[in-house]
């Protein structure tokens, strides 16, 4: 017969390797059935308080497409742009900039006056919950996302668990890079419906095959990211 601890044990392997959101879901079944559980009570507060959540969605484009993360306080801006970058199966091949308030912060270098991501963490900026903020990447295409934070507390202590990004939750498929911002995507997808129609084969060879809008393959894009921690690809909190 199975007991608690054996739960216990996997929601806590989830929650080493910062797979939050798989942790916390045991973690409430436990208190379900036994709500004086002092262990399962303690570390989904661990949780709580260990990250911030984030909502992130990509303007002009209905309906919404849009990914929740949780990402470290100890993170830099350039860390969170690498999170966002694989949460939207984007290859990071283009520059991004965050518009924060009245402050723009970009990758440092030669053609950028903008303050340097790489240099402020988000405990830095002293978020708020509710603020928003601007995420552009590729200036040409001009993908605009709208960052909202939803929750923002104090990382635990040192000996805690989960300090590693996390995806939440999220909705339909990012769309190809170099696709001409929202309004090309926007020509693709209707090349898509109607692929007899004019320049409509040209505009679909930017597409897979098997690509369909409305798709997010969770499981994909949590593996991307989770091996992307593993080997140590910018996401190592400071």
């Amino acid at each position: 017969m199975a007991t608690s601890s054996e739960p216990l044990a996997t929601a806590i392997g989830h929650h080493q390797s910062g797979r939050l959101a798989e942790a916390e879901q045991i973690y409430r079944q436990i208190l379900a059935v036994d709500p004086a559980n002092a262990e399962a009570l303690h570390l989904l507060g661990v949780i709580a308080s260990q990250a911030g959540k984030h909502h992130v969605a990509i303007e002009c484009i209905h309906p919404p497409i849009w990914r929740r993360v949780a990402v470290p306080e100890s993170f830099t801006l350039h860390q969170l742009h690498r999170v966002l970058q694989l949460v939207f199966s984007r290859l990071d091949c283009h520059l991004y900039a965050f518009e924060i308030g009245k402050r723009r912060f970009e990758r440092p270098g030669r053609e950028s006056d903008a303050e340097k991501s790489t240099e402020f963490t988000l405990e830095d900026l002293e978020l708020k919950t509710g603020q928003r903020f601007i995420y552009t990447y590729d200036f040409g295409d001009d993908w605009r996302h709208k960052v909202k934070v939803e929750t923002f507390m104090p990382m635990p202590g040192p000996y805690d668990f989960g300090k590693s990004p996390a995806l939440l939750a999220g909705e339909r498929a990012a769309p190809p890079e170099d696709t001409g911002g929202p309004p090309g995507y926007e020509m693709l997808l209707k090349a898509r419906a109607n692929p007899e129609g004019n320049d409509a084969q040209e505009l679909l060879g930017a597409l897979a095959a098997d690509f369909d809008p409305e798709r997010f393959d969770r499981w994909a894009v949590d593996q991307a990211l989770t091996l992307a921690v593993g080997w140590g690809c910018d996401l190592t909190p400071r």
